[in-house]
């Protein structure tokens, strides 16, 4: 399985353990590749000196497990959303699924990408 982890994530993972450190033992082992960008590497390098700034061996120990285990790929696309658009979505999304009592997570999604616009 191919995965790009959120910052918070991996930061807990290897600060607190928990469920977080559980899917870094799995990419440990080498039953989860990990995937990121540059800027993604470049916040998860920063939030770790950051968090771990008392524990300068774990900080090292961990950075050259990223950059010598962590799978690049290139960013080909940015989406970007101002507040009142994300507001707008929201509301419509939660709105759509409690007409369909939360029966999936395809629905409120399909809201925020179908061909009429923007969560119209």
């Amino acid at each position: 399985m191919k995965a790009v982890i959120d910052t918070n994530v991996l930061v807990s993972g290897i600060f607190w353990g928990g469920k977080p450190g559980i899917v870094l033992e799995h990419w440990r082992s080498g039953n989860l590749t990990m995937l990121a960008t540059v800027d993604i590497l470049e916040e998860y390098l920063r939030v770790i000196a950051k968090v771990g700034k008392h524990d300068p061996e774990l900080i090292e120990q961990w950075t050259g497990f990223l950059l010598q285990h962590l799978t690049l790929i290139e960013k080909t696309i940015t989406i970007s959303f101002n507040a009142f658009q994300i507001r707008k979505c929201v509301k419509r999304d939660a709105d759509y699924s409690q007409r369909k009592h939360n029966r999936a997570i395809v629905p409120q999604i399909r809201g925020m990408t179908d061909s009429r616009g923007f969560c119209d």
